[in-house]
């Protein structure tokens, strides 16, 4: 980036999807990574990759359990999840109904960091994809466990508002972020995920 365009300083701002969004369309961001958003007809969205979710809980509890798990499983257990409106939510509870199952869950809570906190306290199980662990998947803290079906796959999407001329550092930005993405996923740094779409390639952005 800084080589394609040198005079362009970067911003790096984090929150929630539906903040990341309406930010995009006040043009208070140029680009961003979410989950990728069921109507998005006011945006250029660019599918990046999908990870599967996995069921997390106390490691205590890893022997009461086999290695792979379904959503039936999931209705028997006490859960900490997002909030309703959390897009991460939206798709657990999207799978849930298509199993025809009920969900218990004991605290909300969008902080994904929080989640896991209250996890380790066993006050309940989540549902997060590996990556959300981190170097935490290897350090005994926690039963991991994958769930069966096809539904429970989280899927990413690079997002930049329609502009009719959106100025180059943006398109330049987004390339480097898309060709990043490849290289993790190529090289397994990013757990179980694979790539969507052919939009993350290689190419180098136009000089």
């Amino acid at each position: 980036m800084r080589e394609s365009c040198p005079r362009v300083a970067l911003r790096v701002v984090s929150g929630g999807g539906g903040y990341l969004l309406k930010w995009l369309e006040t043009q208070e961001i140029d680009l961003a990574v979410v989950y990728e958003p069921s109507s998005p007809s006011h945006l250029d969205i660019r599918p990046l990759l999908g990870e599967p979710l996995h069921l997390i809980g106390p490691a205590a509890e890893a022997a009461a359990l086999p290695a792979r798990v379904t959503m039936a499983t999931l209705a028997n257990l006490p859960l900490v999840l997002p909030s309703p409106q959390h897009a991460l939510r939206l798709l657990i509870d999207r799978a849930a109904a298509a199993a025809g199952v009920a969900l218990t869950v004991v605290v909300e809570a969008d902080s994904m960091e929080v989640q896991k906190e209250l996890v380790y306290a066993a006050i309940g199980w989540t549902v997060l994809p590996a990556a959300g662990l981190g170097h935490e998947a290897d350090s005994g803290r926690f039963c991991i466990r994958e769930i069966a079906g096809p539904h429970l796959m989280r899927r990413l999407a690079l997002a930049l508002p329609l502009r009719p001329k959106r100025p180059r550092s943006v398109d330049v930005a987004a390339e480097i972020l898309l060709r990043e993405v490849r290289v993790l996923v190529d090289d397994k740094q990013w757990p179980g995920a694979r790539l969507l779409s052919s939009s993350v390639s290689n190419r180098r952005p136009s000089p």
